[in-house]
């Protein structure tokens, strides 16, 4: 999951302030003033920004900070879809490990008294990600550092980094540059001291990129990498989202290209107009010689949709949400021998790709994830774990306004088995998830 945890969190939320003025998953205006769902046919800039979701999820967990026990409860929730090492099928979405959002630990509270709260709020629920992880009893390696590295370069200005573009001596390249080395060491100092999500007996550590403007270049990450390796001593893998980029890292999981999406004929059917898309996408770094002895990870999305048509220009950015869907990305990696796979998610006011069960979907969409992997691998289907993924979500009870029910204690998340059905499910596959709730096109994170 790739959090940006702070999203949807306005300066009034109870579990601690956000960086928001008005958003929130659950209520417009005063608390208590309930918004039963958003309006997504209505074209506009502020509208996401009065109810954070095009659906309402029913927990909202990609608002989570792990700032108090109803945020930890939703990542209570959150970690549930995970596997357990050597349990039975708990009603998990065939999940083996979360990818959690970092935009910059030298700005976060590890060195800094007062912290923007959009780099603190991620840095903590990364924290309590680990911390309730290991609560819960999973493996460490259950969670795996996640770095926004366009995070920096976009609001480096606002963050007292100067405009990090070399235009005078106020504004220099270098102050971002290291700050991101800088991070990058503490990331894998972090991950010496966990046993880590592990890929040929190496840890992960996915990264969030895209190019253009003030982003990153090929040779600044050269640069980037020749440092951080001269400051480690632990091997690591690096995961990035860009296929561009991919000379420089080991391996790739190709974010949801809506541009590439466009190019696709919208007569095909569902099905044969995704496997053009991926086409688009893939094609290029599997046939190129650049990715032979990197990892070319499948990038799964159940869809996209944009409510405020590209922040109020009514430009209509959907991928629709069906099986279709999912089926055709699924047989493409399958066909093309892409065996890792990482599931974009997220939900954020212009944008989503999410998961999470929703007042509108219920828990289709983390169902068919679950039965889908399930099928990918090869594995028997369970409908016993599909009944116990439901029942677990849906019982769950909205912990805001927008229910009768009054919360006065968190419900417990329970992840054990029958021991009547008790199988080991440890499969000898890689499926992350990742989880974004924030950015400008997915790209992940952006907008303050």
């Amino acid at each position: 999951m790739f959090s940006v945890s702070w999203f949807g969190l306005d300066r009034s939320d109870p579990q601690g302030a956000g960086p928001d003025a008005s958003s929130s998953h659950w209520n417009v205006g005063s608390q208590g003033a309930c918004v039963a769902a958003a309006q997504p046919d209505q074209c506009g800039l502020d509208g996401q920004r009065e109810i954070s979701s095009n659906y309402r999820p029913l927990a909202g967990i990609y608002s989570t900070s792990g700032l108090d026990n109803e945020s930890l409860a939703r990542i209570d929730l959150m970690l549930t879809i995970l596997i357990r090492e050597g349990q039975c099928d708990h009603g998990h979405a065939q999940l083996n490990a979360w990818s959690i959002q970092l935009e910059s630990i030298q700005l976060s509270s590890r060195y800094i008294v007062n912290p923007s709260i959009n780099v603190e709020i991620p840095y903590q629920a990364y924290l309590h990600f680990r911390q309730q992880s290991q609560i819960l009893k999973f493996p460490s390696g259950v969670i795996v550092p996640g770095y926004d590295s366009t995070w920096l370069y976009s609001f480096s200005n606002s963050l007292g980094l100067g405009l990090c573009d070399n235009s005078n001596s106020s504004n220099p390249r270098d102050a971002c540059l290291n700050s991101t080395i800088a991070d990058f060491t503490d990331i894998i100092s972090d991950i010496s001291l966990n046993s880590n999500y592990l890929i040929n007996g190496k840890p992960l550590i996915f990264i969030y990129t895209s190019i253009g403007g003030n982003l990153l270049t090929v040779n600044e990450w050269s640069y980037i990498w020749a440092n951080v390796r001269q400051r480690v001593t632990l091997d690591f893998y690096t995961i990035c989202t860009t296929p561009s980029l991919l000379s420089m890292f080991d391996g790739v999981a190709p974010w949801i290209d809506l541009v590439a999406w466009s190019m696709t004929n919208s007569a095909l059917p569902l099905y044969n107009r995704t496997l053009s898309w991926l086409a688009l996408v893939y094609d290029p770094v599997l046939s190129s010689n650049i990715s032979s002895g990197r990892i070319v990870m499948g990038g799964l999305t159940p869809g996209f949709d944009d409510f405020t048509q590209s922040w109020g220009a009514c430009q209509q950015r959907n991928i629709p949400r069906h099986p279709d869907l999912m089926r055709a990305q699924l047989d493409y990696f399958s066909s093309h021998s892409i065996q890792h796979l990482f599931i974009y998610t997220w939900d954020d006011w212009t944008e989503g790709s999410q998961c999470e069960p929703d007042v509108k979907n219920g828990t289709q969409i983390l169902l068919l994830l679950r039965q889908s992997i399930t099928s990918f691998y090869g594995a028997t289907q369970n409908t016993n774990g599909d009944t116990m993924l439901i029942s677990r979500w849906v019982n769950y009870p909205q912990l805001r306004n927008c229910t009768a029910i009054n919360v006065t204690s968190i419900p417990s998340i329970a992840i054990s088995c029958p021991t009547t059905n008790c199988a080991n499910y440890l499969y000898s596959y890689s499926t992350m998830i990742l989880l974004l709730s924030c950015q400008t096109i997915f790209k992940i994170p952006y907008g303050a």
